[in-house]
């Protein structure tokens, strides 16, 4: 007689993370940051994805030791992630914008803590999108509203442009697409995407296609101009500036966005904390990067040449000028609190990856020079511009980082428009360079 065969039964599961929220995350980022953390964080093992009973759903599950760990993805927008977390339906919110006053409110009545503070609110990775063009195409550079007026249909012909006559071609990704919920909410705004503009679901297949059509202009992540043009894109009032990982990284490229997750302040889940701590680790930056992010991690690179006819005040900021001529400027910036001399979230997590970059850089000489926007005082502002900057000083001193020189740039050098909350934020700077 032969003995009957047994089934082991199947492993208990435990459900250690809920991320709920933006898609730009959710897709591709949140999941190689959760096979991270289940494989290498906690050591599990035969690691599996399961799609979920919804589009843009998915489970990751390993096992650690008896029990099958499980961390739960749900992707379908920033705004549900923010409704989730307060109605406690996850651990944590993933969003591609920064939270809106009345969502934080909403939260913070509820206990969880103040949602803008940098205990709450973690900057993850940046986004970048390049605007590319056929390479025959003479226009080198758009400011960013002529960009809203051709991706929204209202300039139709290049020679509105500047350019060559000819019927501008639309190229877009489609409603799905991350980089398309990008380019929408920084160019677009409000305004709807040109009707009958060609949609693409890759952006290989977008940029290939422009590569070939001489009236055609779209978009793309940074890894993928291949064989098209990018273009400059000047905000309003601002210098034109080309996409690149540093231009991005600095935030200094008008289409660049943060990205956040927001959690309690006093998470009763562990995972919760540990999971922070793994995605702004450097080898969480390095999965942001693997995957076409761009990332935080320090890196140096050389910045084009100032153009002086912009400048004001060419005298107040010679020694500037100076100063930073053939230096290597660092891969961030750091930025501040409006009226104020405290760093913001960034700003704090910064300071850190700047010292694990300098610490075996020691004989380098380290400037930094601060920058403001234009609201009050001409003067003033070069005060606190340079106020700004010696705070970042004081908190590189305090982890035994030496800085040699310090200088203002006032109001000068905008990277964005003064014209809006967001601009006036972004040209409220410190840069860090070394020679």
């Amino acid at each position: 007689m032969q003995k009957s065969e047994t089934t082991a039964p199947p492993l208990p599961e435990e459900t250690i993370l809920r991320l709920h929220g933006s898609n730009t995350i959710g897709a591709e980022f949140a999941p190689a940051l959760a096979s991270e953390y289940l494989t290498a964080v906690l050591g599990g093992e035969n690691l599996v994805t399961v799609p979920g009973a919804k589009e843009n759903e998915v489970f990751l599950k390993a096992r650690v030791k008896d029990r099958l760990m499980v961390v739960e993805i749900h992707a379908h927008g920033s705004t549900t992630g923010f409704k989730d977390l307060e109605a406690g339906g996850c651990d944590v919110a993933m969003s591609s914008r920064k939270i809106k006053e009345k969502e934080a409110v909403s939260l913070q009545t509820l206990g969880l803590g103040d949602m803008t503070a940098v205990t709450n609110e973690h900057v993850i990775a940046l986004d970048g999108i390049a605007v590319i063009v056929n390479k025959s195409n003479k226009i080198n550079t758009l400011e960013m509203p002529q960009l809203a007026a051709v991706f929204s249909g209202q300039v139709t012909d290049w020679a509105e442009l500047g350019g060559g006559p000819g019927a501008i071609t639309v190229y877009a990704r489609d409603d799905n697409s991350g980089t398309y919920d990008t380019f929408k909410s920084i160019v677009l705004d409000k305004q709807k995407l040109k009707e009958g503009s060609k949609r693409f679901e890759s952006n290989p297949e977008l940029s290939e296609q422009v590569a070939r059509d001489p009236l055609a202009i779209g978009f793309t992540s940074l890894p993928n101009i291949n064989k098209a043009k990018a273009i400059a894109i000047a905000d309003t009032g601002a210098k034109s500036i080309f996409p690149s990982f540093f231009t991005v990284a600095t935030e200094d490229y008008p289409i660049a966005r943060r990205l956040y997750l927001y959690t309690a302040i006093n998470p009763e889940n562990h995972h919760v904390r540990d999971f922070v701590e793994l995605v702004h680790s450097h080898r969480g930056q390095e999965i942001a990067n693997s995957i076409g992010m761009v990332d935080m991690n320090i890196k140096p690179f050389y910045a084009e040449k100032t153009d002086n006819s912009a400048i004001k005040n060419l005298p107040l900021i010679e020694d500037y000028l100076k100063a930073t001529d053939n230096a290597q400027r660092l891969s961030l910036n750091f930025r501040f609190n409006t009226g104020k001399v405290t760093l913001d979230n960034r700003g704090e997590r910064d300071l850190n990856r700047v010292v694990d970059f300098l610490k075996d850089k020691l004989e380098k000489k380290i400037i930094l020079a601060g920058f403001a926007d234009n609201s009050g005082d001409y003067e003033i502002n070069h005060t606190l511009a340079k106020v700004r900057a010696e705070t970042v000083a004081e908190q590189l001193r305090a982890r035994g980082i030496v800085v040699n020189h310090i200088y203002s740039g006032g109001e000068e050098l905008p990277v964005a428009t003064n014209l809006s909350p967001p601009g006036r934020e972004k040209n409220r700077r410190v840069e860090v360079w070394l020679r």
